[in-house]
This record gives C-alpha cells, structure tokens and sequence, in this order.
C-alpha cells in the first residue's frame, strides 16, 4: 500500500485543501494563515518554554475551520527582536511575538 504525504504553505490554509488531502487519505502539514480567530486561540494558549540555546516558545491546541470539525495546531513563537512600528502594514501583526503556526495530522 502507498502512502501519500502532502504539505502546503499559507496561501493552501482552507477548508478546500483538506478536504482534498482528507478524501486521498494523505498525512499533511500546512502552514496556518494567522486569522484574527487562530490569533485569539494563540494568546489563550499554554507556552511552553523551549531549551536553553532556543529563542522561542512552543504551544499545541485544536482549532475547528468548520463546526464540528477540529484539528490540532502546532506553534512556535519568537519574541520581536525591534518592537518599533514598521512603515509597511502588516495584515494581523502582533506586538509582540512573531508567530509560526502548523495544522499537522
């Protein structure tokens, strides 16, 4: 038996794609787009500290795309090393982390 893996940047975070990875029965990872909802769950999360040497936090939880449905996250975030305001608007930006979000199966 064959086993299909997929993954997908940002711009493949939708219902459509998983849908699509979930009908072939392949493992995925997909790299979430930070929407305001996935935003409100990261500050509720619980960090954990990571080792020593490594700049960042680490969390898990679930987070439904669709009712009913819910898939775990996975999330690494990293303090902002200049918290100056940038001139360039950034969509959904943070004040003071920089999030890396996951939606693995």
């Amino acid at each position: 038996m064959r086993k299909i893996f997929g993954r997908a940047d940002a711009g493949f975070y939708c219902w459509d794609a998983v849908q699509a990875y979930e009908k072939h029965k392949a493992s995925f990872i997909i790299v979430a787009r930070k929407t305001p909802r996935l935003l409100e769950e990261l500050e509720k999360a619980h960090w954990s500290p990571r080792r020593r040497r490594m700049p960042m936090n680490n969390a898990s939880s679930t987070i439904s795309p669709r009712v009913g449905e819910a898939y775990r996250f996975i999330a690494l975030r990293y303090l902002k090393k200049d918290q100056t305001p940038k001139p360039q608007y950034q969509l959904f930006d943070t004040p003071k982390y920089i999030y890396r979000v996951f939606v693995p199966t």
